[in-house]
């Protein structure tokens, strides 16, 4: 299995746009997908269209592709009431899944974008993946309340927008923060964005793209940069993840406390019983 990452040259609040620089892309990387496989695209690639447009074309594209689509979002809705949404397409084109945006960000609660309430989570090939919108994954009280199941996978669609005049700082606190992520909950995490100085409402973006790999072959690889590319694609070595967690698990080191209430100390665990402890596979 692999997860394409994305990271579009310039943004356009026209989604056709948006979706011919899609095809552009993939089509001159000449990647090569598998029904097991999934790309991630941007933040708003979907801009302000309709959902049956948005929905059609991540369809197609899936079909198209033949592999998974995690299709950015859209701003979905009639203007006085709108949520940043999306929508994930299997290879056959069917919608598997949808998800919003929890907490909108800055200048789109000035622009009446209010707070949705789904969160993405389907599964492909054994392979438990979670989608959350951009700022969502920064608030721990959001990231820690949909860990459940722990997933294998977290996929984040970002439009990074920035105050500052360089990108840098935010690039350090994307990377910090999804290795952070990634290797206390034993996960992958894949990030798509816009390449600076791609804009949104005079803001630029920073090109914070990118895979955080837990348990990376490499001592120096924990987290790969797409940075000038604008489609790359990251193998997820369940295998490898599940040997991981294993052993973190021996030594009391894998967050299962923050998942189950429970903080092991030694062999024996001090908190809350967990509810489904018949069933459950964090290992608490």
């Amino acid at each position: 299995m692999k997860v394409f990452l994305t990271q579009l040259r310039a943004h356009s609040h026209d989604f056709r746009k948006n979706f011919d620089a899609v095809i552009r892309i993939v089509e001159s990387s000449q990647s090569r997908f598998s029904s097991e496989d999934v790309l991630l695209l941007p933040e708003l690639v979907g801009g302000e269209s309709a959902r049956e447009q948005y929905e059609s074309f991540t369809s197609d594209l899936a079909r198209g592709l033949g592999c998974y689509v995690v299709a950015g979002s859209h701003h979905d809705g009639k203007r006085e009431r709108r949520i940043n949404r999306g929508a994930v397409a299997d290879p056959t084109g069917a919608i598997v899944s949808r998800y919003d945006k929890l907490r909108p960000y800055g200048i789109e609660s000035q622009l009446g974008i209010g707070p949705g309430r789904a969160t993405g989570n389907f599964d492909i090939a054994g392979c438990r993946v979670l989608v959350l919108v951009c700022a969502d994954f920064w608030y721990s009280g959001v990231f820690l309340s949909r860990l459940h199941p722990r997933p294998n996978l977290i996929l984040v669609p970002t439009f990074s927008i920035s105050l500052r005049d360089s990108p840098r700082a935010a690039r350090s606190l994307w990377r910090s923060m999804a290795v952070s992520r990634a290797y206390e909950f034993g996960v992958y995490v894949g990030i798509s964005d816009w390449a600076y100085p791609s804009e949104y409402h005079g803001l630029k973006s920073s090109s914070v793209a990118g895979l955080a790999d837990p348990r990376p072959r490499e001592h120096d690889g924990f987290f790969s940069r797409l940075g000038r590319r604008s489609v790359a694609g990251y193998p997820v070595d369940l295998d490898r993840l599940r040997e991981y967690r294993e052993h973190r698990e021996s030594r009391a080191f894998l967050s299962d406390e923050a998942l189950t209430g429970n903080i092991p100390i030694g062999n024996q665990t001090r908190g809350r019983r967990c509810p489904s402890r018949a069933s459950c596979t964090t290992g608490c």
